[in-house]
């Protein structure tokens, strides 16, 4: 047999069909019974690391197994390639064989396993290999996330992992109200403080996306009061600047700290009337040094929850429709976010989970309804499986449940595989201890902090949701590091 190099054979997966059948376990003889199949699904499912060796190279691969619906399906990820669809998997215990189709023929895998190793032997039309991977130990999030929770007085908690375009884990802990001792489920819903950013960007890009406006444009266009900053009446001030803090308005503490700092409920100010008010020159809310920074539209960052505000109202203006209709159409009805509302009259109470400060003597206290007049840039409310269904969909470029639902343009726009081109909205972190540079967003509010990201490159991501005030870096570290070991069981 000629040999050829393994790596050259395995650079042409990148071609191979996602269409793959679903790969059935194989029976092992007429006696099997349906107890002695799933126990022999349960054996395999989970993710499994390690390498192989041909030609001299020494690979990297990860080969995952799941069960869905009564089949044993499989994927592997190997020189860069992501969930490559396994077939004609059977288990026959110890013995476990499988492959995958490729452009240069079968790739077949034939092997055994002892305990929780896995090795044997691969064969390619020209060239042979062996392998040998180790199952992943499930990290313990039970005890990660309750430590936590009891380390920094966090009430009640919920976190969520999407992996290929699907819910692959949810986790729930603690109260969703101390007061009515009601637990945290994963229809609880919860406020996305500034996570509720990114829901207000892709719902402003879907309308860019269909022709309604340029990123560049100047606002002015679209809105029925004329807005500059005053130290520079001649620059413009555009879609882009808005959407990556860049527009030079600014947050004036005199008016959002009394509105931010304690529970106001629902407010009644109108998106529109407010905007104005704060942004046009003769508005009673305009400052010229207060709510504007003194350099020029485009040329420094400044973190802005007004600019979100009027993300908010120029969807409203271009689409024609109030924006809580317009985010209703667009997206929460077409990704099946049933719960999903701008203010607390708009969800479902006995789900609503309520915000907490804990205090050293009296314990965790529920401080209220938050409400302030920016609300596109804070105060969305979701259930944390309608929210997992959002960052599925999100993470495979709008696919979800096998249909287009959101066009792949707003998120490649938003968050292109490559960061270096360029994105909107998010930020990148690596959250202190990885080598991933993820996109990220996290969210503040009284009694409330929550944290969203994603790898662009595996299109994995997680939420962490919670209505205490807890620091959630350091946890978001640890879910990501544990990554590959949750949601195949």
């Amino acid at each position: 047999m000629r040999s050829v190099p393994l790596l050259l054979l395995l650079g042409c997966l990148l071609t191979v069909s996602s269409s793959a059948y679903p790969a059935q376990l194989a029976q092992t003889g007429e006696g099997n019974s349906e107890t002695a199949t799933q126990d022999a699904q349960n054996a395999m499912t989970g993710r499994w690391v390690g390498a192989l060796d041909t030609d001299g190279n020494h690979i990297e691969i990860a080969i995952a197994f799941r069960e869905q619906e009564g089949a044993l399906t499989g994927s592997i990820d190997v020189v860069g390639f992501e969930g490559v669809p396994l077939e004609a998997i059977s288990f026959d215990p110890p013995n476990l064989n499988f492959q995958f189709d490729s452009p240069v023929g079968l790739a077949k895998f034939t092997g055994e396993k002892v305990n929780n190793e896995f090795t044997g032997k691969i064969e390619f039309p020209e060239a042979d290999g062996t392998f040998s991977v180790a199952r992943l130990v499930p990290a313990d999030m039970d005890e990660i996330i309750s430590s936590y929770m009891k380390e920094q007085h966090i009430p009640g908690l919920a976190a969520a992992v999407v992996r290929d375009g699907e819910v692959a884990w949810i986790g729930t802990y603690g109260l969703a109200s101390v007061d009515q001792g009601k637990p945290v489920t994963p229809q609880t819903i919860f406020p996305l403080a500034s996570v509720s950013k990114i829901i207000t960007a892709t719902a402003l890009m879907r309308l860019h996306v269909e022709g309604k406006f340029n990123l560049d444009d100047d606002v002015n266009g679209y809105l029925p009061f004329a807005l500059r900053n005053p130290n520079f009446p001649d620059s413009p001030i555009t879609f882009a600047q808005l959407l990556r803090h860049r527009s030079s308005i600014r947050d004036n503490p005199e008016f959002y700290m009394p509105l931010w700092s304690k529970a106001n409920g629902d407010t009644e100010t109108v998106l529109g009337e407010y905007l104005q008010s704060y942004l046009g020159f003769e508005g009673a809310l305009y400052d010229q040094e207060k709510n504007f920074f003194p350099y020029k539209p485009g040329t420094d960052f400044r973190y802005c929850n007004t600019c979100y505000a009027l993300l908010g109202y120029l969807a409203e203006r271009i689409s024609g429709l109030p924006y809580q209709q317009y985010t209703r159409e667009a997206l929460f009805e077409p990704l099946s976010m049933e719960s999903a509302a701008w203010t607390y009259a708009g969800v479902d109470k006995n789900l609503a989970a309520s915000s907490h400060r804990f205090d050293p003597k009296k314990g965790h206290q529920d401080v209220g309804i938050v409400g302030y007049p920016d609300w596109p840039a804070g105060l969305l409310r979701i259930s944390v499986s309608d929210l997992a269904r959002f960052l599925a969909a999100y993470t495979q470029f709008g696919l979800l449940d096998g249909s287009q639902l959101i066009d792949p343009g707003v998120i490649e726009l938003m968050a292109p595989k490559q960061q270096t081109v360029g994105f909107y909205t998010w930020f990148s972190s690596s959250f202190d201890s990885t080598s991933d540079v993820l996109y990220s967003h996290g969210g503040s509010d009284l009694g409330t902090r929550t944290l969203m990201g994603f790898n662009p490159a595996s299109r994995e991501g997680f939420f962490i949701l919670t209505n205490g005030e807890a620091e959630l870096q350091a946890l978001a570290s640890r879910i990501y590091q544990a990554l590959p070991t949750l949601g195949w069981e």
